[in-house]
């Protein structure tokens, strides 16, 4: 634009800064805004903010402040950039900051709006400032300030995370009587306070409240009681309340399933955990560790240590593999075998513990089977020596797609300077110089 003899003007700058901010590039914002001023043109307020959000959010206090300092002295402040400020500020651990923008407000005239309250009251409980919060909402509510169902339902969270259940049940009170309604969110915070603390029969009563009030619950309202209900060993009513979910039109999520699954296993229910987690493969769920421990932990449970070691398996290699993959062993020599595989990438790369894998006495059998891969000058696998947690393990990646039935290799790298031996090896593997380290 420049070398066209194109002038940018402030839109075109706002629109860069905004931009680089989005994307993370604050740095580039910087330039742009360096710029900006460098050419005379006049910053407002909305491309100011713009560029304050873009520091605060990548954690450069520093110039959060040089700039908010600049936007005082030119008078270019709103409340917008308050709440920018105050929120960056509790987001990067500076509470006595964000509390300091927060009294400095009257001085620059300007009146806190609903938005501003909930950001205050929300950094105020997620730092632990729990009594400081509750302070702020009764000076808010004596000043008949504009409160929205945010700044109530952070403080209900902070409350029921600290077992202040009975204060948290204050708040939803007085949120009622000042006109504003609970939502799911504010209903689903005290419904796991009431769970943590083992209360669920208030629990409960807070669920079918949440229903009377008109208050659709979620999946996470579900997910709360559900797994409290499993850590409680109230396996019944688990299985009651998943029923009531999935009449209600609700998809089964991770969660969900790795409660069910280890209610299962719980009450010996092998067979049917087992179907739940073909289910789980069959949606085409991504299962996270808890899953993984929890299926492990069943089978051995119930002494199937070799249905355990090929779940094992197949958790190693699933970064290798979307589908379900297990080693098996044939005539001593380690194969791979694996059910509609389908590699990640061509450079797809998965590993398997060889010496800490599984638990219980699947570890053993781990070892053994891992212990008789082959050697090869072309190998599917590398073997890496590493250390974790102070002991060293080896370590064996794929270093291509394993198709099939394909045997699982990996290069010794063994050498020999003996010419007989050299020979020998030429004539029993019959192939040529090239292909074959000696």
């Amino acid at each position: 634009m420049t070398m066209n003899k194109g002038r940018p003007d402030s839109f075109t700058y706002s629109t860069l800064i905004h931009g680089f901010c989005e994307s993370g590039d604050v740095s580039g914002a910087l330039r742009v805004y360096t710029s900006m001023i460098e050419g005379g043109e006049a910053t407002d307020v909305v491309t100011c903010n713009a560029l304050l959000n873009g520091l605060c959010r990548a954690g450069n206090i520093s110039e959060s402040f040089r700039l908010w300092e600049s936007m005082k002295n030119r008078g270019c402040l709103n409340i917008v950039s308050y709440n920018i400020l105050i929120r960056g500020l509790f987001e990067n651990k500076k509470m006595d900051d964000a509390i300091s923008i927060w009294e400095s407000l009257p001085e620059n005239g300007c009146i806190p709006e609903a938005t501003t309250y909930g950001i205050l009251i929300h950094g105020l409980c997620e730092n632990g400032y729990l009594s400081k919060a509750v302070q702020v909402l009764e000076e808010a509510e004596d000043g008949r300030a504009d409160l929205d169902v945010f700044a109530y339902s952070s403080l209900v969270n902070g409350l029921s995370g600290e077992s202040r259940l009975d204060e948290a049940v204050c708040i939803i009170d007085w949120m009622v009587k000042h006109g504003c309604k609970p939502n799911s969110e504010t209903y689903n915070a005290l419904i796991n306070g009431f769970t943590q603390a083992s209360a669920f029969t208030d629990a409960f009563q807070t669920f079918q409240e949440m229903v009377g009030n008109g208050c659709i619950p979620t999946l996470v309202t579900y997910n709360t009681l559900i797994c409290s209900l499993y850590r409680a060993e109230i396996f019944g009513e688990v299985f009651t309340l998943m029923k009531d979910m999935l009449a209600k039109g609700f998809e089964s999520d991770m969660v969900t399933y790795s409660s069910l699954m280890d209610c299962l296993f719980s009450d010996r229910k092998t067979k049917e955990a087992l179907e739940l987690w073909g289910e789980v493969l069959d949606k085409g769920f991504k299962p996270y560790v808890i899953v993984h421990n929890i299926l492990i932990q069943g089978l051995c449970s119930v002494g199937k240590i070799e249905e355990a070691l090929q779940v094992e398996c197949w958790w190693a290699l699933k970064y290798y593999s979307q589908a379900k993959c297990m080693c098996a062993k044939k005539e001593g020599v380690s194969y791979c075998r694996a059910l509609e595989l389908k590699s990640a990438s061509k450079e797809g790369s998965a590993s398997l513990h060889l010496f800490s894998c599984c638990r219980c006495h699947a570890q053993g059998k781990l070892r053994e089977l891992l212990s008789r891969i082959c050697h090869s000058c072309k190998p599917n696998c590398e073997a890496k020596v590493t250390a974790v947690d102070g002991r060293y393990l080896i370590e064996v990646y794929t270093v291509r797609p394993i198709s099939y039935g394909e045997e699982i290799t990996f290069d010794y790298n063994s050498i020999t300077e003996a010419e007989g031996v050299y020979n020998q090896r030429l004539q029993n593997l019959a192939v040529s110089l090239d292909k074959v380290r000696m």
